[in-house]
């Protein structure tokens, strides 16, 4: 559903990044843990490089992982 919308615009809720954007982008960060992968969903792919880009997403999750224990 994400990638159908994702298609017709830049970001979830429209051509704005809004807090949709961060909840969403929120719930796909830790994918890696089921093992989920973008492959299938290139909109949805695009738009998460989009906002994992961004300076400020980059500083949250910098501060994220210095809180998680490295195994």
């Amino acid at each position: 559903m994400l990638n159908t919308v994702l298609a017709k615009n830049r970001f979830v809720a429209g051509d704005e990044f809004t807090i949709a954007d961060i909840a969403h982008f929120g719930w796909l960060w830790r994918r890696g843990f089921p093992s989920i992968t973008l492959d299938d969903t290139p909109h949805v792919a695009r738009w998460y490089a989009d906002i994992e880009s961004r300076p400020a997403v980059q500083r949250g999750i910098a501060r994220i992982e210095a809180l998680v224990p490295q195994d």
